[in-house]
């Protein structure tokens, strides 16, 4: 299946912001790819672009780094939006005044993709649902696309993709709002849950419900929603929805089709009829969130039939992704713990109850503007030492852990953090680096947080 190869050949097409995700860097080596004259531009100085650059063939594009330029936008043709650029970015505004046209990958991708494409999202666990659906049906398709958010983009393989395999793309709430032009929902859609998050984006709760909904908004009688029947917020877009409806659930339930969980066990009903899927003891991914991941994931792989010997054989191998709750070391009695992906006081929490013993907590970082008492008072119960990376979010938590009477740690840089955890880490400790906050400042994004956390940790004789 091939876009128009001549839809952008000799256009002059302007990627706005390039990224640290490789989204840009598909997007850059696309359009070169297809004839267009490429330009990038990025707040970014190139230092700190230097991995993204290297992946983009040379000679191929043009860089204004370090700024954006009203006259860039002049020179295009079209524009392609990166996920991390508003479209209240007064650079947007312009460029509807100048009426270029404005495009992003995502939008591109669905507005050409004949395949039937499976869309994840939620606030945690669409990464790891992602990662499971996918290997559920690569045991039927195994050429089976995986791509999207922080993954690469699927403009990367869109001109080789069949019309019958279907495509695995895990989508944040900005990348929804990137497809909402083109008036797409996917054929399956999953939403994994719905907790307050990027509320220094979004100007309101209501406004981050809305960009979620918009995965399901212009599905049809013909579609599948599959919700998380726990999740208050889930359940009210379930009410709009027009496709028909599977719930997952930690908690049997009694009418409606679905995948659930009863004295253990994984069931599976639809319609009058139920069967046994698998055992939860057979699960390796680790706390009561994954669990939901992998119910979804499972009703996903239902719902294309994967027999259940697959099921079975995935599950017993799927032992997560890095930075979720992933373990990288025992040294001395002491358990090292990378959960770089939490980036929000809810999945903190999750983490900080999943881990049984004493923990010491690596947590802290950029204020995403969501409430942190709950989370405080859950590091209260279950810490015995606080390490805090610097941040805005880091003032916030201070002012709560004070009043808790919670003492604390400072630390400049992970490397600091990893070294003071290790001055006071006892036999029996978890140290687990569960930051409830975002990563921008100290770090490139959270997986280079991730990554220096496991580089220290690796360091230890």
């Amino acid at each position: 299946m091939v876009i128009h190869t001549d839809m952008f050949r000799g256009k002059k097409v302007l990627i706005f912001g390039l990224g640290l995700h490789g989204g840009g860097v598909s997007s850059a080596r696309y359009f070169a790819k297809h004839g267009a004259t490429v330009r990038v531009t990025d707040l970014r100085p190139r230092l700190l672009l230097l991995s993204s650059i290297r992946r983009i063939k040379k000679g191929s594009v043009s860089y204004v780094l370090g700024r954006h330029r009203t006259r860039d936008i002049d020179w295009a043709d079209v524009l392609v939006k990166n996920p991390g650029v508003s479209w209240s970015s007064p650079y947007m505004e312009y460029a509807r005044r100048k009426k270029i046209r404005i495009i992003t990958d995502i939008g591109l991708f669905v507005e050409h993709v004949r395949a039937p494409v499976i869309g994840v999202t939620g606030t945690k666990g669409k990464s790891t649902t992602s990662a499971l659906l996918a290997a559920f049906l690569r045991t039927r398709w195994r050429q089976l696309m995986l791509a999207g958010n922080a993954l690469y983009s699927p403009l990367e393989r869109i001109d080789t993709l069949s019309s019958k395999m279907p495509v695995v793309l895990e989508l944040s709430s900005w990348q929804l709002e990137d497809a909402a032009y083109t008036r797409w929902s996917p054929h399956v859609a999953i939403v994994t849950n719905i907790y307050p998050d990027h509320l220094n984006r979004h100007k309101s709760m209501s406004e981050y419900i809305a960009a979620k909904e918009l995965i399901v908004r212009f599905q049809n009688r013909g579609d599948i929603f599959i919700a998380n029947k726990e999740n208050p917020y889930v359940k009210l877009i379930a009410k709009k929805t027009r496709a028909t409806l599977i719930w997952f659930s930690k908690k049997p339930f009694k009418t409606g089709d679905g995948v659930f969980l009863r004295n253990g066990m994984i069931v599976s009903r639809t319609g009058d009829s139920e069967r046994e899927i698998i055992h939860s003891k057979y699960l390796r991914l680790k706390g009561r969130h994954n669990l939901e991941d992998a119910l979804a994931a499972i009703a996903g792989a239902l719902v294309y039939d994967i027999p259940k010997t697959a099921i079975h054989n995935v599950i017993k191998r799927f032992i997560g992704l890095p930075g979720r709750l992933e373990t990288v070391r025992h040294l001395n009695g002491i358990t090292y713990v990378n959960d770089t992906t939490s980036t929000t006081p809810q999945a903190a929490m999750e983490a900080l109850r999943t881990i049984h013993g004493p923990i010491q907590l690596i947590a802290g970082g950029l204020d995403k503007k969501l409430p942190l008492g709950k989370f405080c008072s859950e590091i209260k119960l279950k810490s015995r030492v606080v390490i805090l990376l610097p941040g805005s979010g880091t003032v916030r938590m201070k002012k709560f852990l004070l009043r808790l009477g919670v003492k604390y740690h400072l630390a400049s840089s992970m490397v600091e953090a990893v070294h003071l955890a290790k001055i006071h880490a006892e036999p029996g400790d978890t140290v687990l680096l569960s930051p409830g906050c975002a990563s921008f400042g100290v770090f490139l994004h959270e997986f280079d947080r991730g990554d220096q956390f496991v580089r220290e940790v690796a360091k230890f004789a």
